[in-house]
């Protein structure tokens, strides 16, 4: 081969090498760099981002002035028309309502109550029961002494009445039975509580109402007249419970 052509045929070889050499480089630095960047932070928190619901099992303590604890009494007998119906409710109750959101059937209540903190025929509570007629201070006052003797609630041998619920049956909406024990007059049964619980914020409303019968729990119905004028042996408890986070 002739000298000018093998000079520049090595010309062009070392060209050739120059050239590819960055080519190369620049491609494997761009796909480096690819890897190495750093990923978008995320947007930082706004004030119209929605706080998160409160998570876990929550405990509740019943606030004893917002609540109601109520037995209505009915009248029987021949002489039942010249009687009253009463209601029985409760000064002082203490007791924790715990909840878990996520799972309702775990819902627990406990609630305890003096029987000497049990009064009778409040007007304000009789007219929100439903309960008809006006009672003297008088009358109430026999009650009372009736409603507490040996024969009745016995208040000096059994000074406390209480519930304790062991279980819960979910129903629709905010609807659950609670399933559990009430203890009074010494004697405990099981009954099912069925409640509406509405939770709202910190606080917690339940409320429902349960038929009982009070020769179950080792109680007589008061009679008077020779059983002109007696108590039913059914009853009714109304429940109101209302409660709030620690």
């Amino acid at each position: 081969m002739h000298r000018d052509s093998i000079r520049r045929l090595a010309l062009a070889v070392v060209a050739a090498g120059i050239m590819a050499v960055p080519v190369s480089f620049v491609v494997a630095d761009a796909a480096h760099a690819q890897v190495a960047a750093p990923a978008a932070a995320p947007p930082p928190a706004t004030a119209e981002t929605p706080a998160a619901a409160p998570t876990g099992v929550q405990t509740y303590v019943i606030d004893a002035k917002k609540s109601v604890l109520a037995v209505q009494v009915f009248k029987a007998g021949a002489a039942s028309a010249f009687a009253h119906d009463h209601l029985i409710h409760a000064t002082q109750l203490s007791g924790s309502i715990v909840v878990d959101p996520a799972e309702k059937a775990r819902a627990r209540v406990e609630v305890t109550l003096p029987t000497r903190g049990l009064v009778n025929d409040d007007p304000k509570l009789r007219k929100q029961y439903g309960v008809s007629g006006d009672i003297s201070d008088g009358d109430r006052a026999t009650v009372l002494e009736h409603m507490q003797a040996d024969g009745q609630l016995d208040i000096e041998k059994y000074p406390t009445m209480s519930f304790v619920s062991t279980s819960a049956t979910v129903g629709e909406g905010n609807k659950l039975t609670l399933n559990g024990a009430l203890t009074m007059h010494g004697v405990t049964k099981a009954i099912s509580l069925p409640v509406e619980a509405t939770v709202k914020g910190q606080t917690i409303d339940a409320r429902g109402s349960v038929k009982l019968k009070t020769s179950d729990f080792g109680i007589e119905p008061y009679s008077a007249l020779l059983g002109a004028v007696r108590n039913q042996d059914g009853i009714i408890l109304h429940v109101h419970l209302f409660a709030q986070t620690r």
